[in-house]
């Protein structure tokens, strides 16, 4: 079905922001205080409309013909390469975005953001289903939407599947990070293979050294993240917004697009627009990881139930999207980066 034809699905159908109801193409501009300001392709103001430069070569002055050279050169080249400055808001901005995206469609809020931040902007996936829907919207918006994902190591088969899927159908190339590797088998020599058992800070120990920390570390280079978190998912996301500073991680720009939406509401769409999705879901699960740290569910248990199901009264997160300090984590982590340095300065 034509996406410009109405998504019917959990009662969406009658918004008229739904992507599939607004008919015209959304274009998007950004305020200099990062405010959201919207307009028909159509209706484009002509004072708005950029200056054609003329192809005429112009002769420099004197001054910079006598400037040119060498260093010139040279400072040209690392000037190029330098950074440009990062893409910023503080909690206000956030605030007023997160309000005026809320009764907002994710897609509203997808453009907006690839407009002020792209390329400094990434979704973070697990490949869950709700960043599969958010990979499909993006694609639509921005056929170079960057996707990046963790291999801890641990992935079921059915995740390297999607992987190899989803390339094949939208053509975009996943950023795969690793654990550092020093990290990893300093862990493993000192708790075991199957320490994340063992205990709550052990298992969020494993979550930091395969998951989190890859992701801290790309994360330095972006300005902005989209995630797939919900408000329904679980109670340490019950209050999120689509628009977030995220502090624990330098204060980059978290979105949430699909932060109002249900469960259904997400297979309403990946239904509907046939976008892949993982093939657990057949199976019984319902929440996605490392393979030996998932299990599925049964009738009437909370959807994050078969995640760390060995665990009493612990929290159903590996530390990504809320702090989580348990004291033992902590020291544990830092004498493994103890260890790593060690053995790398020893040429083990």
């Amino acid at each position: 079905m034509d996406r410009e034809q109405t998504f019917i699905g959990s009662g969406r159908e009658n918004c008229p922001n739904q992507v599939a109801c607004r008919g015209q193409k959304f274009a998007a501009g950004v305020a200099d205080d990062g405010s959201f300001r919207a307009q028909s392709d159509s209706h484009a103001p002509a004072e708005a409309m950029p200056a054609v430069a003329s192809s005429a070569p112009v002769e420099p002055a004197q001054d910079e013909k006598k400037s040119s050279g060498p260093a010139t050169a040279e400072a040209a080249r690392l000037a190029e390469q330098q950074e440009p400055p990062r893409q910023m808001l503080d909690d206000y901005q956030a605030g007023a975005l997160a309000t005026q995206f809320e009764d907002k469609e994710p897609e509203e809020l997808l453009e907006w953001a690839f407009a002020k931040f792209h390329p400094r902007i990434a979704i973070v996936s697990s490949f869950q289903v709700d960043s599969m829907v958010l990979i499909d919207m993006a694609y639509q918006i921005n056929k170079q939407v960057r996707v990046v994902t963790v291999d801890t190591g641990r992935l079921p088969q059915e995740t390297y599947d999607l992987i190899d899927q989803i390339c094949e159908k939208y053509g975009i190339e996943i950023e795969v990070l690793f654990p550092d590797t020093h990290h990893v088998e300093s862990m493993v020599r000192r708790h075991g293979l199957n320490s994340f058992r063992k205990s709550v800070p052990m298992r969020l120990l494993c979550c930091h050294v395969r998951k989190v920390a890859p992701i801290q570390r790309m994360l330095r280079t972006l300005d902005a993240w989209i995630t797939g978190l919900r408000r329904d998912q679980w109670a340490t996301r019950a209050n999120i917004r689509k628009v977030e500073i995220d502090h624990d991680h330098g204060g980059l720009v978290k979105l949430n697009p699909l932060a109002d939406w249900t469960h259904e509401d997400v297979w309403d769409y990946v239904r509907h627009f046939n976008v892949p999705y993982h093939k657990l879901y057949d199976q019984g699960y319902a929440s996605i990881g490392c393979d030996p740290c998932t299990r599925a569910i049964k009738p009437g248990e909370d959807p994050r139930a078969g995640r760390w199901w060995w665990e009493v009264n612990a929290p159903k997160e590996c530390g990504m999207h809320c702090p989580i300090e348990t004291g033992g984590f902590e020291h544990e982590f830092k004498a493994i980066l103890g260890d790593a340095d060690h053995t790398e300065g020893s040429g083990i």
